[in-house]
C-alpha cells in the first residue's frame, strides 16, 4: 500500500510508520503525520494544527524529502534497467560461445 496505509486502511505516519488517527498531512504529498513526529522534520513548514508542508525547499536550496526520494526511484529505476540490458547482453555473449 503506497498510498500510506495500512492493510485496515488506517492511515501510517510518513515518519515512524505508525497508525495515525490524527495529526497534520502534508498539502503537497499526502503524507500523514503524528504532530510531534512532523515537528522533527526540520525542513517540514507548519500550515496550521492539520496541515504541514514536508516538501519544503529549505532556504539552503537543499531537495525536500519528498524530491530525494523520487530522484532516488527514478535512479534506481535507471539502474535496474541498465542490469537487465548487462545481463541480456552476457546471456547473448555465452549463447555466441559455445556456438
Amino acid at each position: 500500500m503506497s498510498d500510506g496505509a495500512d492493510a485496515s486502511g488506517q492511515a501510517l505516519c510518513k515518519k515512524c510508520k505508525k497508525q495515525t488517527n490524527s495529526g497534520p498531512k502534508c498539502i503537497t504529498c499526502g503524507a500523514n503525520y503524528h504532530t510531534i513526529c512532523a515537528k522533527l522534520i526540520k525542513k517540514a513548514k507548519f500550515i496550521n494544527d492539520n496541515e504541514v508542508n514536508c516538501c519544503a525547499v529549505s532556504d539552503t536550496g537543499e531537495i525536500s524529502d519528498c524530491e530525494s526520494l523520487a530522484q532516488s526511484e527514478d535512479t534506481f529505476s535507471s539502474l535496474r534497467n541498465e542490469i537487465k540490458y548487462l545481463k541480456t547482453i552476457i546471456d547473448h555473449k555465452d549463447v555466441s560461445s559455445r556456438n
